[in-house]
């Protein structure tokens, strides 16, 4: 080991592609600016997957750049979507419809909803299937077309939890009168912890339809216990009922109904339930609010790791507020 170390390799002309640690493996900081014809080479031709991903980040930031030329952007964009049709690695084509997603204006051309729609259809139930094709539904949905509808609808059923949550989603980005009907009946789909209602509730959200309110307060009033929270907020449904009702202004509905909860879990003396109660107070975002964290300070004024978590709590809670 040295302080520096200088390598020296002999070659009759440049080489097409340089990859100094492949596949990631050394822990380092690493500068190498490499020319666009260099990029497009990696990312077409890289047998490393690492490399072609950090070789289209950089195309991609190259497409955003106004100066970037018209054939240049074309370039890039055929090589994305050269790679989303190949057998690559289905976390990169995930990636690159992304990356392609970033680029590319809408609404969508038609080759580019081909090609959407082939990777969507038909479903195939493993897992990496099931990724690329709520990725494909998802970009799709960022179009906001409401041409796209009965795709959508059509994937409410699917046996994927994931693709049910991007088809909802993007359902209620069209704002199309089918929505909310379809999103109703979605809530009864049985699902794992209750995926279903977490995908009908985010795509209430997005319709933007306040039919969707007392709906949220059913939801939270059929919680019976916040002990069964995972204390995860993006698996559990009863945070995305706060949300749902935060998302309309009725934040002040549910609170009642919480603080209720929060009272009861101060008095178990359960530290599990009184923090889930805590956090849908801080989703629903209603000012009366304050007074939980007033009781919290009073409680946990002596236990350092509890006020980190109050404090932590109060500050997001201050800020959901002020919006």
């Amino acid at each position: 080991a040295k302080e520096e170390n200088v390598f020296v390799f002999q070659v009759l002309q440049d080489p097409k592609l340089v990859n100094a640690d492949f596949e990631n493996t050394w822990i380092k900081e690493i500068k190498f600016e490499k020319s666009f014809a260099e990029l497009l080479y990696q990312f077409e031709n890289d047998k490393d997957v690492l490399g072609k991903n950090e070789a289209m980040t950089a195309l991609a930031n190259y497409a955003k750049d106004s100066s970037t030329s018209i054939t240049d952007k074309s370039r890039i964009i055929t090589a994305h979507q050269n790679v989303i049709n190949s057998n690559a690695y289905f976390r990169l084509r995930i990636a690159a419809i992304w990356s392609l997603n970033a680029i590319l204006p809408k609404p969508y051309d038609e080759n580019t909803v081909a090609m959407l729609k082939k990777i969507i259809y038909p479903p195939n139930n493993k897992l990496e299937n099931n990724l690329l094709r709520a990725a494909a539904i998802n970009a799709l949905g960022t179009n906001n077309n409401i041409k796209y509808t009965g795709i959508f609808l059509n994937h409410l059923d699917d046996k994927s939890d994931r693709v049910v949550f991007t088809a909802a989603v993007s359902l209620g980005k069209t704002k199309s009168p089918k929505a909310y009907d379809a999103l109703v009946k979605l809530m009864s789909k049985p699902s794992w912890k209750g995926q279903s209602i977490i995908a009908a509730l985010t795509g209430m959200q997005l319709l933007g339809d306040e039919r969707a309110v007392p709906i949220a307060l059913q939801v939270l009033s059929d919680v019976k216990s916040p002990r069964w929270f995972l204390g995860a907020s993006g698996w559990d449904y009863p945070v995305y009922a706060a949300q749902t009702l935060a998302s309309f202004n009725k934040g002040t509905e549910g609170y009642p109904m919480i603080f209720e909860r929060f009272k009861k879990s101060m008095e178990d003396n359960d530290i599990n339930d009184i923090f889930s109660n805590v956090l849908l107070i801080t989703t629903l975002a209603d000012p009366r609010g304050q007074e939980v964290f007033d009781l919290l300070k009073v409680k946990y004024k002596d236990d350092a790791n509890a006020m980190t978590a109050v404090n932590q709590y109060e500050t997001q809670f201050k800020e959901a507020i002020k919006k």
